[in-house]
């Protein structure tokens, strides 16, 4: 299921483009509709651990993204955003997948390898909106400033579970696009 935001703004706006492309890319090319798409997740204080979540409007609270039995993909933007011109803004992006192969990508031998390569061709198509500058791997470096030892006890980054995130950087505008 794709997860959407009804009123969008500034930097949501731009990634809920991204999002809902990417998640009919991928349902469509995985022939499956086994994941999760969300957009930007808010970085909580959870008993002093920072968990990545997103608010849900028609409860009214906040959820973790972090494995739910599904597959997912969800956005952290970093805590610095930049202007040159004070129109448009620069963001560090990193496009993070939790990934059950087993539901999404069956037919290859390198499914961690072919679900990489589908996300970042197709991702290729926004370049000048989000430019991709690296590849993460490991709960560990994904999850970075987050809590990671409680998926590291539930789930780990092995075959069929795979982790990984595309970073780049985001162009978008505070306000209507000039």
């Amino acid at each position: 299921m794709n997860h959407i935001i009804t009123n969008t703004y500034n930097i949501d706006s731009e990634i809920q483009e991204i999002q809902t492309a990417l998640y009919n890319e991928l349902v469509s090319v995985w022939d499956s509709s086994e994941i999760d798409g969300y957009g930007r997740v808010y970085k909580n204080n959870r008993d002093g651990k920072y968990i990545p979540e997103v608010y849900k409007s028609d409860v009214k609270q906040y959820k973790d993204v972090r494995y739910n039995n599904r597959s997912c993909y969800f956005f952290i933007d970093g805590d610095r955003h930049t202007s040159e011109d004070q129109i448009v803004f620069q963001a560090p992006l990193k496009i993070v997948f939790m990934l059950n192969l087993k539901d999404i990508k069956t037919i290859t031998e390198r499914a961690d390898a072919d679900v990489k390569r589908d996300a970042e061709v197709f991702l290729r198509r926004y370049k000048g909106i989000f430019d991709i500058d690296g590849y993460e791997k490991t709960i560990e470096k994904v999850f970075q400033g987050f809590e990671f030892d409680s998926i590291k006890k539930t789930e780990n980054d092995m075959q069929p579970l795979h982790v990984f995130a595309l970073t780049g950087t985001l162009n978008y505008y505070i306000t209507e696009k000039c």
